[in-house]
């Protein structure tokens, strides 16, 4: 649980800190597939095996409108 804690509170300084970066379009990190690992960040845009390349902060593109569905009595 002090874990969690303590990582929740690094993560949260990691943003204020970040927040001009964020703000221009996020920042990117490696974050680990596996739950309990560290988020670190890429090297030369690429991230080691185990590990996802995500960008916090940036907005994404909007997805295809679904299928219409039944109209009601």
């Amino acid at each position: 649980m002090t874990r969690v804690c303590g990582m929740g509170v690094v993560v949260a300084a990691f943003l204020a800190m970040a927040g001009t970066a964020m703000a221009s379009g996020g920042i990117k990190l490696c974050v680990p597939k596996k739950e309990g690992g560290a988020v670190v960040t890429p090297k030369h845009g690429k991230c080691s095996k185990g590990y996802k390349l995500t960008a916090l902060g940036a907005e994404a593109k909007e997805g295809r409108p679904g299928a219409e569905g039944k109209r009601g009595a």
